[in-house]
């Protein structure tokens, strides 16, 4: 039996291991800066090899190859402990929409293991939205890959105190009554996390700036190196971003960017869509640039299409 994860040994884990940063290959970028002043941004690598671009302006949505049934395993984020008797929204076709309903969506229940049974396209991307309730935060999550073959794929909750602690490892105090946050990782064509990456946060057609260091009551936008913020921003060895105090919206996209090669400027990698809600976290997977992106939509736009 096969088994795949995205918690614990998965995109969310590298929260919780020490990574190092690559000084070489850097690029100048004018105007970009940190509450240190202007920065040298990196050119992006990859911690598994070369990196790979080439699918970026043209990628698709994944076609999967038929049904595969297997587990979803939802675990709380910190403790690893199993999320039982809670309702969990599987949307198959990786749109979360305010109301639950058939063909795209169905309503299911975890058991006191945490599981839930399901059959999905293989390899297919598909989003799912765990329901507050007393051990866990509202939970919306994007662009997660089904299973290949039959197994479990485990995936995060998180309790209210596990949202709040992660804010203060970026010193921010998570304002859980008005706003909400977000985690997600970067990755290249051949899955692989980037380093070296700048997110960037759009509610509607403004961008969610970083407030002061010492207001911890406002946004913060930054990459991780192990528990702590990379010093730049950028994304680090494991490819993770994390934002704090995002307004709630249904019109949030979040922009990759990064310098490609010596001596370039920044350009557009990848571009997602996702909503945002008070209190909860949304988590979401980067990856290249598409070309399919719905007409007229944020990333339609901000990629030229």
């Amino acid at each position: 039996m096969t088994k795949a994860r995205l918690g614990a040994a998965g995109w969310l884990a590298p929260l919780f291991v020490v990574a190092g940063c690559n000084p070489q290959n850097v690029a100048m970028e004018a105007g970009l800066r940190t509450d240190a002043g202007p920065i040298v941004v990196p050119v992006v690598v990859s911690q598994g090899g070369p990196v790979d671009l080439g699918c970026v302006g043209h990628a698709t949505l994944p076609a999967g190859t038929g049904p595969v049934s297997g587990t979803l395993h939802i675990y709380e984020f910190l403790s690893m402990a199993p999320i039982g008797g809670n309702h969990v929204d599987i949307f198959s076709n990786n749109v979360i929409t305010d109301a639950c309903a058939a063909p795209d969506c169905t309503t299911y229940s975890t058991d006191s293991a945490g599981n839930v049974a399901l059959t999905l396209t293989s390899a297919d991307w598909f989003a799912y939205r765990l329901a507050a309730s007393g051990q866990t935060a509202p939970v919306l999550a994007f662009n997660q890959p089904w299973l290949t073959a039959t197994g479990e794929l485990d995936v995060p909750g998180f309790a209210p105190g596990t949202i709040s602690a992660v804010g203060m490892l970026f010193m921010r105090t998570f304002q859980s009554t008005t706003l909400g946050s977000m985690s997600g990782r970067v990755l290249d064509c051949a899955g692989h996390a980037l380093a070296n990456v700048r997110t960037r946060v759009f509610v509607g057609d403004h961008e969610v700036l970083n407030g002061a260091l010492a207001d911890q009551a406002s946004p913060r936008i930054t990459g991780l190196e192990g528990t702590a913020p990379t010093r730049t921003g950028l994304t680090g060895q494991s490819g993770n971003f994390v934002g704090a105090n995002i307004p709630p919206t249904d019109d949030c996209h979040v922009e990759a960017w990064a310098v490609t090669n010596e001596g370039a400027a920044e350009s557009l990698i990848g571009c997602e869509e996702a909503h945002v809600v008070v209190g909860g976290i949304t988590l979401s997977i980067i990856a290249g640039l598409r070309s399919d992106y719905a007409p007229g939509s944020r990333c339609a736009i901000a990629s030229g299409h």
